[in-house]
């Protein structure tokens, strides 16, 4: 019975890396189309056109890489102008759901507005 060397050869070495990238590749994948679920995604078109319109200076989506429905999403935002806010709420109106608050806890986000799709 002879020994085996403790070191892999060129050969094997390739295919383990391989093998890893192949995986992490397929998990970046799945992961990316996690948080392009049709609802998130409609809700961060929205967010994004308010933006660069200069209706809202900034949001955010904490833990949008996990997200599967729209549902468990929170998104937060801050408004370039409090008097933005009524044709922020009427713009997101339009998708379903829509529910809103001021965000006093600042544990997930800084900004100033919380805004959820919530099913009844």
């Amino acid at each position: 019975m002879g020994l085996q060397s403790p070191i892999l050869n060129t050969k094997d070495k390739y295919l383990r890396c391989a093998s890893l990238c192949t995986f992490l590749t397929k998990r970046y994948k799945r992961m990316s189309q996690l948080s392009n679920i049709s609802g998130i995604q409609a809700v961060k078109n929205q967010l994004s056109d308010l933006k660069e319109k200069g209706i809202i200076q900034s949001w955010e989506l904490p833990y949008e890489e996990i997200l599967t429905k729209l549902s468990a999403g929170i998104f937060f935002l801050s408004p370039t102008n409090e008097s933005n806010l009524t044709m922020i709420w009427e713009s997101l109106r339009k998708l379903d759901q829509l529910q809103y608050k001021r965000n006093e806890e600042r544990k997930l986000s800084q900004l100033e507005w919380q805004i959820q799709f919530k099913r009844n």
